[in-house]
């Protein structure tokens, strides 16, 4: 009996010397990969730290080292980083690259952050001063709308995207707007256009100041631009010489494809002085851009569609305005639902004479539909001061023009945007890549 406690004693002994040695390798294991974890997080937390400066300081001042592409070290919180600024222009588009790389112990955190200065086709909806205009019930934007000022509500619309304003937002009593995403965020001013260089900017695009050749031959009658679903484009101007399908001019100046007249497929009146007005209408095959940067104004003189509208189709349509675009009140935009497939720029984006008793107001059929919206458009909006699309006539309680249901479309959120697009005044992050080099030793304990 002696001898079977005495061997039971050294059993529970060896037993119990074996599970606290490794109680203890567990705790030291666990110490080490506390340690470990601890030093992984300061490297994150000190390229983050430098990749919010650094996006800080160039959201504030966008020139900031901008002829400076030397690597910059700074020792921070027991750990060191350091970071380089490169530029480049891809298709007269701005990016910022910084690429970040933070030290601390024996861990290293590699991060490089994508910055790029937006075009204002990021948005589904965009608008500086919203002039009292509402949106009403039925009416639908589907992407992202900011309102510089005050966003307006006079019944109940539906908001499929973020919704951003500058100065709050004005409701008339008994309106529910339906918000996808949640409340609106309040208190972020974006600003206008400073300028419309973009345009002119790229390389390849074509002046509409002057007739095609000679060239020395200046333009002083309206512009009609009617775009074919071949890819090619018929460019025409002089009187006004109907034909019973679209429209002619009395002079046609081009006659083929976009990339005949245009590399780049940018086409603009560029004279701040001139009143020449661009009338565009049909349907796009290709990709192009026309801007109107002098005092006349562009005319959407029907539906302005593409010939393919899936989500790969490689047809994309810029128009930009320094002055107005209008839906111009002929007999097929007043007869029918209008369709922009576009991104769409202008001090002011309106519907014609919709006010007026003579246009749209003595046309029952373009009166409002009460069931659904009767313009869409897919692309983007943005304009500096807001239009009218559809109003009420106070004397018989009768609405006229249009409805919205606006759809972004998300191509132009990427680089693939409309050609010479104007920009925001600041960057914006476009991607964050991060990597973590791991020390070996940590993984040799295992």
């Amino acid at each position: 009996m002696g001898k079977m406690s005495l061997i039971l004693v050294v059993g529970f002994n060896i037993i119990f010397m074996a599970m606290g040695f490794n109680l203890s390798g567990i705790a030291s294991h666990s110490y080490k990969n506390y340690s470990n974890y601890y030093t992984v997080e300061q490297a994150q937390f000190l390229a983050e730290s430098a990749a919010n400066v650094a996006i800080g300081s160039l959201y504030q001042n966008n020139t900031w080292l901008l002829n400076d592409t030397t690597t910059k070290t700074h020792n921070l919180e027991g750990g060191q980083y350091t970071f380089k600024a490169v530029r480049t222009t891809p298709n007269g588009q701005q990016y910022v690259t910084f690429y970040i790389s933070a030290t601390y112990g024996s861990m290293k955190d590699s991060t490089i952050v994508v910055c790029n200065v937006p075009q204002y086709s990021s948005f589904a909806m965009y608008s500086c001063y919203d002039n009292g205009i509402s949106w009403v019930s039925n009416e639908v934007c589907n992407g992202k709308l900011h309102a510089d000022s005050i966003l307006y509500i006079d019944g109940n619309p539906t908001f499929n995207g973020y919704v951003t304003v500058g100065n709050g937002i004005s409701s008339t009593k008994g309106s529910n707007p339906t918000y996808k995403y949640g409340s609106p965020q309040v208190g972020q001013k974006l600003g206008w256009v400073n300028n419309f260089n973009s345009v002119t900017a790229v390389t390849g695009y074509e002046s509409l100041d002057s007739a095609y050749k000679p060239a020395s031959k200046k333009l002083t009658a309206d512009i009609y631009m009617r775009l074919n679903s071949d890819g090619t484009i018929r460019i025409d101007t002089g009187a006004y010489v109907g034909d019973g399908q679209g429209y002619r001019k009395a002079k046609n100046v081009y006659n083929g494809s976009i990339t005949g007249a245009s590399s780049i497929g940018v086409f603009a009146v560029t004279d701040t002085s001139s009143n020449i007005n661009i009338h565009v209408r049909g349907q796009l095959n290709g990709k192009m851009t026309i801007a109107n940067l002098g005092h006349g104004n562009i005319y959407l003189d029907s539906s302005v569609t593409y010939k393919d509208t899936s989500s790969i189709s490689t047809n994309l349509l810029g128009l930009v305005a320094k002055d107005t675009i209008y839906i111009t009140d002929d007999t097929t935009n007043c007869q029918n639902p209008v369709t922009i497939d576009a991104a769409v720029l202008a001090t002011t984006f309106t519907a014609q004479h919709v006010y007026n008793n003579d246009a749209y107001g003595n046309n029952a059929s373009k009166r409002l539909f009460t069931g659904q919206p009767n313009l869409y458009l897919k692309g983007s909006l943005a304009q500096y001061s807001r239009g009218v699309v559809g109003a009420s006539n106070s004397s018989n309680g009768q609405a006229y023009g249009f409805k919205k249901n606006y759809t972004y479309d998300s191509r132009f959120a990427g680089n693939v945007g409309a050609q010479g697009f104007p920009t925001l005044a600041y960057f914006a992050v476009a991607s964050w890549y991060e990597s973590i080099q791991w020390s070996r030793n940590w993984w040799d304990i295992w």
